[in-house]
C-alpha cells in the first residue's frame, strides 16, 4: 500500500505527530483532511504537532487544511480547544 500524503504518530507527551510527506494541493487535501480526521479519532491526542519537513509544494487547498471552516462541528474542535499552541509545526 502506498503511502499517503499525510501519516501520523502519537508523540511521548500525549500529541499526535501529523507528518505531511509531497504534494499538498486539490487532489490530495480531500484525501489529507480524512486521514487527519481519523488519526485524531483513533489517537484522541491532547495537541497536535504538523512535521512539514517532507512537504515539497503546497497550493491553496493545502493551506486551507490548517485553517479549515467549520472546525467547530469536527473531531478537531476538541484539540483546538485544548490545545496550546494548537500546531507545532517544522519545515
Amino acid at each position: 500500500m502506498a503511502q499517503g500524503v499525510l501519516e501520523g504518530h502519537p508523540s511521548s507527551d500525549g500529541a499526535l505527530i501529523l507528518s505531511i510527506n509531497g504534494s499538498l494541493d486539490t487532489t490530495s487535501t480531500g484525501q489529507a483532511w480524512r486521514r487527519a480526521l481519523q488519526l485524531i479519532t483513533e489517537h484522541q491526542p491532547k495537541g497536535l504537532i504538523v512535521d512539514a519537513s517532507h512537504l515539497t509544494y503546497c497550493d491553496g487547498a493545502g493551506a486551507a487544511l490548517g485553517f479549515p471552516a467549520g472546525v467547530e462541528s469536527t473531531p478537531l474542535a476538541s484539540i483546538c480547544a485544548a490545545s496550546t499552541p494548537l500546531f507545532s509545526a517544522t519545515r
